[in-house]
């Protein structure tokens, strides 16, 4: 009897083992494979595969247990442009399947099924791990819960991943986690699944529940979701880092060109309340003579949160005020929140056609025990976005304001437990500011012809497409804040966004326990916001090296919730140092509006890692503090209180200049940089090309002379893009190219004829050209002649 139940017991154990086991799905032993154009199918022993070449450098592999149509997200991908020409072998020995492009190889070998991608000589890249799908059930919903690994060799190192603003850099190491958290202790996070690496590759991985991703832990890299119906992921391989990111953009799409004013100084804070205030402001900026070209109306300025309009005694005729500030030259951009409280005047419209948020019983979700600012508008059902555009065109559009403030896109109210149009939220997790943004980018650009730019503090995949700009949501004044900033900029900008910020300053309000730093303090101020001087001793300086490191920002945009915070708000010392940097700031532009052209014809940051352009110097891969601000420009902001003084490493492969003193380094060195209160140091390799715009007060004022600084030492090149700057005409071919080239062999710089036109453009400009040198001036000093040169759109040669 006894041997009878230890058979039953064996047999029990092994029945409960294969049914386990049944349960998990992997990619194992290949037993058929078959071609379908530029496709093919995978019979695995324990599931189904598919490998679809998307183009030449780009490949999606998918796995499901079986497969069903429209099982796959592809939220923010895009169709392949074209049927690839492709080609699968079969080795003699009959171990490995190989499917090829001209670019690359997949090699699947037929016993194990692993995968190694390789380019076009053989050279893997990329080796699969493991993969395994599990059964689940998640709110009610029979899903799987999903695992895919990569084999991690000890010099990878790993970037992208959206943002996160825990201060690391590299994310070799770390865990990193994958969906949208307003709240997460060190600063919001935003979720875009994108990760670049040091070894030729990028990976896009295409789930849209709450992931994580182990960076080169335990010698593997390894994604893990919540829901999944298949994995899903594209491996993207480039040459170099500026290919791999022009073919990123084949996959998701490259960002419109936004308008050339939202590249000026854009002043906010939380909050002018009244129309009155916002035009003092503006008064006051311009009568100092300061560039400027943007002030913001934020949240409060409605009656009840959700009517989308302004409230009549603080905003008599915002129309008025809208016309008066186009006439100083500024644009007035409008805080549109996705709420709706009951009473408001929208929500009975949207409660009625199902365009809310709802739980599982079809309530639409009015808020929570934690957020009572009521319902939010499921715009990822597109006529609930298109409704919204409607509102916002009618509502505030109308009045004169011409860009627009999407703020709690993440949601603010999680719609982990609730359902959206497109699904349960556990599912979509992180959809929703794609969504959010696309509906407004779709109706403004068929409506109106001015160019979108919309300021939002979250994205997913493909939402750069939407003439977005991103920042780094509510932040406090501290000084660890804005040094974690920089690597939180850096990689939100590596994952495919090239516009991004902080809130110079610091957005939350002065924190009553705080204790200033032990440091000596380089600036004093009597002046300044409520209490500063009480608990923020330091502020005074914190505010100027924010407002230094927000110049080479993406967008430069001052905010925070202080009673006053405009530049002339802390001080006559203060302000001297703000106003130096403004200047600066439009100086830059026509460099900064040419590399912005290059985001979006190559899908290239505008901030770049040092390892973007230095991927064979190891000592860039986690410096944190340090960046490059276009082509040519190396920032290393000053983020401790009371320094005067801090190391810049250099990078190897070109020499580089102070652009200060001119003094010139050599790469691959560390040096000990300057770094008085007015100073943020900063570097210029060298063969760079840098034009100066000199006295502009906003950014459409014409040019009818710009500087061109050589930086020697290197042969160089540079394209000054323009176009009129405010509508999409340039889709059409009305823009400018001037390409300049230096051969510093000859010692001699060719500008060459003038491709393009735009009306309106300007047709003769004076080049005034400076060799940098011990003896010119340089860039942050008043300009000595050089030599000078009239450019009416025909090559020109200038000799030193």
């Amino acid at each position: 009897m006894r041997k009878a139940r230890i058979i039953l017991l064996g047999l029990l154990l092994i029945t409960t083992v294969f049914k386990v086991e049944s349960q998990t799905y992997s990619p194992k032993r290949v037993l058929a494979i078959t071609q379908e154009k530029d496709k093919i199918r995978i019979t695995y022993d324990n599931g189904l595969g598919e490998i679809t070449f998307h183009t030449d450098n780009v490949v999606h592999y998918t796995f499901f247990p079986e497969y069903k149509s429209g099982m796959l997200p592809g939220y923010g991908i895009k169709p392949s442009p074209a049927v690839v020409d492709v080609k699968l072998d079969k080795e003699p020995w009959e171990k490995n399947y190989r499917y090829k492009t001209k670019d690359m190889q997949v090699d699947i070998h037929a016993f194990t099924g692993v995968i190694k991608y390789k380019d076009a000589e053989g050279n893997a890249f990329l080796e699969t791990d493991e993969l395994s799908m599990i059964p689940t059930n998640v709110q009610g919903e029979e899903t799987f819960k999903t695992e895919l690994s990569f084999k991690a060799p000890s010099d990878e190192h790993y970037f992208g991943l959206g943002q996160h603003q825990s201060g690391w850099m590299d994310h070799r190491g770390k865990t990193v986690q994958l969906w949208q958290d307003y709240e997460y202790e060190d600063g919001s996070v935003v979720a875009i699944p994108f990760m670049l690496t040091n070894k030729n590759y990028a990976v896009v991985y295409d789930n849209p529940s709450r992931t994580k991703v182990s960076c080169g832990i335990d010698e593997k890299t390894t994604w893990r979701s919540e829901m999944s119906q298949a994995v899903s992921y594209y491996v993207i391989y480039g040459k170099t880092t500026n290919d791999i990111y022009r073919n990123y953009g084949d996959l998701c799409g490259f960002a419109p060109l936004p308008p050339k004013k939202s590249f000026g100084y854009i002043q906010c804070k939380q909050k002018y309340v009244t129309q009155k205030e916002v035009l003092e402001v503006a008064k006051k900026h311009k009568a100092k003579g300061y560039p400027i070209d943007y002030m913001i109306v934020d949240w409060f300025h409605w009656d009840v949160l959700g009517d989308m309009d302004m409230n009549k005694e603080r905003w008599p005729n915002p129309t008025q005020m809208n016309k008066e500030l186009k006439d100083m030259d500024i644009n007035c951009m409008i805080s549109c929140w996705p709420r709706f409280k009951s009473e408001s005047k929208n929500f009975d419209i949207l409660n009625k056609n199902g365009w809310l948020m709802t739980d599982k019983t079809g309530r639409p979700m009015n808020g929570t025990a934690w957020d009572n600012r009521g319902a939010l508008i499921d715009n990822t059902n597109s006529d609930a976005a298109n409704w919204y555009w409607n509102t916002i065109r009618d509502n505030y559009t109308s009045k004169g304001f011409d860009s627009y403030w999407l703020d709690e896109s993440e949601p603010d109210v999680v719609p982990y437990n609730y359902y959206l149009y497109k699904g349960l939220g556990a599912k979509v997790y992180n959809i929703y500011p794609y969504f959010h943004a696309k509906g407004v980018y779709t109706g403004h650009r068929r409506d109106l012809e001015e160019r979108v730019f919309l300021l939002t503090r979250s994205a997913w995949l493909g939402t750069h497409q939407f003439g977005t700009a991103f920042w780094s949501s509510d932040i406090y004044a501290e000084w660890d804040v804005l040094e974690r900033q920089v690597s939180a900029g850096v990689n939100f900008c590596a994952s495919g966004m090239p516009y991004w910020s902080s809130d110079i300053g610091g957005w939350h309000s002065f924190q009553r326990d705080r204790k200033a730093p032990d440091a000596k303090r380089l600036l004093t101020s009597d002046v300044g916001p409520d209490k500063m001087n009480v608990n923020y001793p330091d502020y005074p300086e914190m505010y100027v090296r924010w407002f230094q490191y927000g110049t080479f920002c993406p967008t430069f945009r001052a905010h925070g919730s202080r009673s006053v915070n405009e530049v002339w708000s802390y001080g006559e010392e203060v302000e001297k140092i703000l106003v130096k940097y403004l200047e600066l700031r439009y100086n830059l532009l026509p460099y900064i509006y040419s590399n912005a052209r290059k985001a979006t014809t190559d899908n290239t940051p505008l901030m770049r890692g040092l390892w973007i352009d230095f991927m064979k110097d190891e000592e860039v891969m986690d410096i944190k503090d340090e960046y490059l601000f276009g082509s040519s420009i190396l920032v290393a902001p000053v983020v401790k209180p009371g320094v005067e003084s801090r190391h810049v490493y250099l990078p190897k492969g070109s020499d580089w200049y102070d652009i200060r003193t001119n003094k010139k380094y050599s790469g691959g060195t560390k040096i000990k940089a300057k770094a008085k209160i007015e100073t943020i140091p900063l570097y210029v390799k060298s063969g760079s090309i840098l034009p100066k715009a000199n006295g502009l007060k906003n950014a459409l004022q014409t040019l009818e002379k710009i500087d061109i600084y050589i930086y020697p030492g290197a042969d160089g090149a540079f394209e000054m893009y323009d176009d009129e700057g405010t509508k999409y005409n340039y889709e059409k071919a009305e823009f400018v190219n001037i390409k300049f080239s230096w051969d510093d062999k000859s010692q001699k710089l060719t500008i060459g004829d003038r491709e393009g036109e735009y009306p309106g453009m300007q047709k003769e400009i004076k080049f005034n050209v400076v060799k940098v040198g011990a003896k010119s001036s340089s860039y942050t000093d008043t300009t000595k002649a050089g030599k000078t040169v009239k450019y009416v759109g025909h090559k020109l040669e200038v000799q030193f």
